[in-house]
């Protein structure tokens, strides 16, 4: 199962910069394999890539899915909200 995330009220900036709306689905993604490097990032529907360090900071996500063992040790059953 993929890690998939709903952005609301994105940033202006990077809706401007990656062609995006105001509230956008991302799945989390490894950018890079390479050591020493932030691997870490988000995949938009329309295909834009960005690392995790690339958002504003305070932008909110909505978890909506994870994988199995993450939903049973958090025994939660509605999305999780996070800050960035």
């Amino acid at each position: 199962m993929q890690n998939n995330m709903r952005f609301a009220h994105l940033d202006l900036g990077l809706r401007e910069r990656l062609g995006l709306e105001v509230t956008e689905d991302a799945t989390f993604i490894h950018v890079s394999a390479e050591a020493f490097t932030h691997r870490d990032g988000l995949q938009f529907r329309n295909g834009q890539r960005i690392l995790l360090q690339e958002l504003p900071t305070g932008e909110r996500v909505f978890v909506c899915s994870s994988t199995a063992s993450q939903i049973r040790s958090r025994h939660q059953d509605t999305p999780e909200e996070t800050h960035a």
